[in-house]
């Protein structure tokens, strides 16, 4: 059984590992300062909107999820690893959609 609190410090624990992920990697994928350049390069590339490429970098990460769930194991990296991909492209997700509805 997980209490409310370990479920809170668990919370807690994975949003810290989220935010230091997004500052680690956001800068390799970050071009002149705009935060979402990576989604908006692609679209362009590929004649799509930003929130388009960004769900499909969402899937990546659910996917192995439901592997994981499935055969109780994924490859390449830890499971925890992967739920925080899938949050963070949850709120890159977000963001794009916020930017789009700017214009």
């Amino acid at each position: 059984m997980m209490t409310d609190n370990e479920f809170w410090d668990l919370r807690s624990a994975l949003n810290t590992d989220c935010e230091r992920t997004l500052q680690a990697k956001g800068a390799d994928y970050t071009r002149n300062k705009d935060r979402l350049s990576n989604f908006t390069d692609v679209a362009a590339l590929l004649d799509v909107t930003a929130p388009d490429v960004c769900a499909v970098y969402l899937v990546k990460p659910l996917f192995a999820i439901l592997r994981f769930l499935r055969d109780g194991h994924v490859e390449s990296e830890p499971i925890h690893e992967r739920f925080v991909d899938l949050r963070n492209y949850v709120d890159l997700l977000h963001a794009c959609v916020v930017e789009e509805q700017k214009t």
